[in-house]
């Protein structure tokens, strides 16, 4: 039998809803998609970030910097260009949150909060405490009306129908915000693709009290639906403090966030163990991040205290010299040594965050070695 052209058949199709509605596979593969970076330990560990027309997850104990992680990710698609649509359903966004990622701008993330207005004499004006099916209709509403939008559920572990809210307590209404999410998801999982959007949604680790000797004592809250249209899914494991040295009494300057891969948007395998450093007042630290990732990949030597940025030799345009200058010895020389050596692991952040041209490069070559450029 004589094999079809497969646009003569769907000619009819074509016709109808366009010439779009039928891709071959090549064209989907051709397709250059925007990515958002998250930080550089994890996108290096899921493909190089968050690709557009992504869902989401980062589920995790109370705070493990699911929030953070969220709001960096923010930070990341503004410098893009992106809208920021957060819908704060939990109501624990603070200030403390917002104003602690470096560089986030304040004035351009939406934040949808329930409320309350009183007047000057504190008498109550009006007030709203939005429900689950007012939430996910205020996130569909931005996902098809906002292409290319950054929408975050904070959290759909949290999402409570009208009925659960009018109901007394102790009352038995059921799981109702899981089957909201359930048909939320499925109503926007294909817009979400086509307008390029990218959907976040933080969800909460509750406790097993089934569990079986050898079954997970922790499971997630929210329903499962939502894990059939999911891209990119982390999952936090564990946290320890990060300090400003070895010292027993040094000051806590931070989080080691431990993260696994659930799922990515990249040919990856999961189960990956990913380590974020979690700095306060300034995000996810990708100075310290680069540091971390140049030492492991020779980018950047170290010697006993001494940190050399030996990537520098190919970047001497951006040290505005003509030569890596060494002695007799094979030593630096004192010129080249102040531009590129470092005392301790906080001057070499001081060097870099100093020198914004030479975190590009050692970006860069980092990237351009794990091919994710």
């Amino acid at each position: 039998m004589a094999k079809q052209d497969p646009f003569k058949v769907a000619k009819d199709l074509l016709a109808k809803h366009g010439d779009n509605i039928v891709r071959s596979g090549d064209a989907m593969v051709s397709d250059k998609q925007e990515i958002v970076s998250v930080s550089p330990l994890i996108d290096v560990n899921i493909g190089g970030g968050i690709p557009e027309g992504s869902v989401v997850l980062l589920a995790g104990d109370e705070k493990c910097g699911k929030t953070v992680t969220a709001l960096q990710i923010c930070k990341n698609a503004q410098d893009m260009g992106k809208n920021i649509y957060y819908l704060n359903i939990e109501a624990r966004l603070k200030s403390r949150d917002l104003e602690g990622i470096d560089g986030l701008d304040l004035e351009k993330i939406n934040v949808v909060s329930s409320y309350r207005e009183d007047d000057s004499e504190g008498n109550l004006v009006q007030s709203k405490i939005l429900s689950g099916e007012e939430w996910l209709s205020f996130a569909e509403n931005f996902i098809h009306n906002d292409p290319g939008c950054v929408v975050v559920l904070d959290s759909i572990s949290q999402l409570v129908t009208e009925r659960q809210l009018q109901a007394d307590i102790g009352d038995v209404t059921g799981d109702g915000g899981f089957r909201l999410l359930s048909q939320f998801i499925g109503r926007i999982a294909p817009v979400v693709v086509v307008n390029k959007c990218i959907v976040i949604g933080i969800q909460h680790l509750i406790a097993n009290t089934r569990a079986r000797p050898g079954q997970k004592t922790k499971s997630r809250s929210g329903g499962r639906k939502i894990r059939y249209a999911v891209d990119v899914d982390l999952e936090c494991t564990y946290i320890q403090p990060w300090k400003a040295s070895s010292a027993e009494d040094a000051e806590q300057i931070g989080q080691r966030v431990n993260w696994i891969t659930r799922s990515t948007a990249r040919p990856i395998p999961p189960g990956r163990k990913i380590e974020s450093l979690l700095r306060y007042g300034v995000g996810l630290d990708k100075i310290a991040e680069l540091i971390s990732l140049g030492k492991s990949l020779g980018f950047i030597k170290v010697s006993g205290s001494w940190y050399v940025l030996e990537y520098m030799q190919n970047h001497l345009d951006v040290l505005g010299v003509d030569e890596w200058s060494v002695d007799k010895k094979g030593k630096l020389t004192p010129e080249m040594s102040k531009l590129v050596q470092a005392q301790g692991e906080h001057k070499a952040h001081d060097l870099l965050k100093a020198n914004p041209l030479y975190l590009d490069c050692l970006q860069k070559d980092i990237y351009e070695m794990l091919g994710m450029t």
